[in-house]
């Protein structure tokens, strides 16, 4: 059989696997630039440049409980155990 259009053929011996294809446009997270896929996790730091991890990336196997934050924010030294801080509503006199 053919590749379809929009479709990757790769070989293994007798057997052709056929991939879809990436959106050369998705967006990329994680150290690895990959695409949204698996498990993933969210850097709890407002500056991290990546923000969402695969599992397998970060060796994780479980939920991280609590703030998690990526290898390279708990090495900086603007990196505490507080949560992100959302903005205060001002409250309404009436």
């Amino acid at each position: 059989g053919g590749k379809g259009k929009g479709l990757q053929g790769k070989k293994h011996g007798d057997l052709t696997v056929t991939l879809p294809a990436i959106d050369p446009d998705a967006p990329r997270y994680c150290y690895c630039q990959n695409i949204y896929h698996g498990r993933m996790v969210g850097c709890d730091s407002d500056k991290c440049k990546y923000e969402w991890f695969h599992y397998e990336c970060v060796n994780l196997k479980d939920d991280p409980k609590g703030n998690w934050y990526c290898p390279d924010c708990r090495l900086s030294p603007a990196i505490t155990d507080k949560p992100k801080q959302k903005p205060k509503l001002k409250s309404l006199k009436s």
